[in-house]
C-alpha cells in the first residue's frame, strides 16, 4: 500500500494533462484536448464490424 504522504492529490491529479502527463501550467495543450475529444468521439461511437 502507497503512504498517504506519497499518494498524488486530486489537486496535482487536476493540474496535470492526461494526455502528455505534463503540468497543465506549461500550456499548450489545445492538441491534448483535441486528442481527448476524439478518444471519447470514438468510445461513444457503435463498433462496426
Amino acid at each position: 500500500m502507497i503512504p498517504d504522504t506519497e499518494r498524488p492529490t486530486v489537486y496535482d491529479w487536476n493540474a496535470t494533462c492526461d494526455i502528455c502527463l505534463r503540468p497543465r501550467s506549461a500550456g499548450g495543450h489545445q492538441k491534448c484536448s483535441k486528442k481527448r475529444q476524439a478518444m471519447r468521439r470514438q468510445e461513444q461511437e457503435p463498433r462496426q464490424q
